[in-house]
C-alpha cells in the first residue's frame, strides 16, 4: 500500500477520510479487529476491500482481513469478477507479506 500521490484523484482521497473518520466516530474496528469481507467482485465490494486494506495500513493497525467470494447470479460478469478477487487476494496477500 503506498501514500496518495500527486495524482491520487480527490475523491479517493476524500472517500479515505470519510470512511476512517466513520470508523473512528462509530468505534468501529479495534486495532487488531478481524475482519471478513464477503466480495463479489463487483466495484462495491472491490473498493471495500481496498479502501480496507489502505487504512489497515496507513492507520498501522494489526487487522486481521479475511476474504470471501460470492457470485450473486446475478449478473453475467459474476464469474470473471470472482477470477478478479481471487487474483487481487492473491496478489495482496504476496505483497503484504501474508
Amino acid at each position: 500500500m503506498s501514500q496518495h500521490s500527486k495524482t491520487t484523484p480527490k475523491a479517493i482521497k476524500q472517500l479515505h477520510r470519510t470512511v476512517n473518520k466513520t470508523l473512528k466516530d462509530a468505534d468501529l474496528f479495534p486495532k487488531e479487529a478481524r475482519i471478513l469481507i464477503a466480495c463479489s467482485g463487483g466495484p462495491d465490494s472491490m473498493v471495500l476491500l481496498d479502501v480496507l486494506q489502505y487504512l489497515n495500513y496507513h492507520r498501522k493497525a494489526q487487522w486481521t482481513i479475511g476474504v470471501t467470494t460470492i457470485d450473486h447470479c446475478i449478473r453475467s460478469e459474476g464469474d470473471t469478477e470472482l477470477q478478479l478477487v481471487e487474483t487481487i487476494v492473491r496478489r495482496e496477500i504476496y505483497l503484504s507479506g501474508g
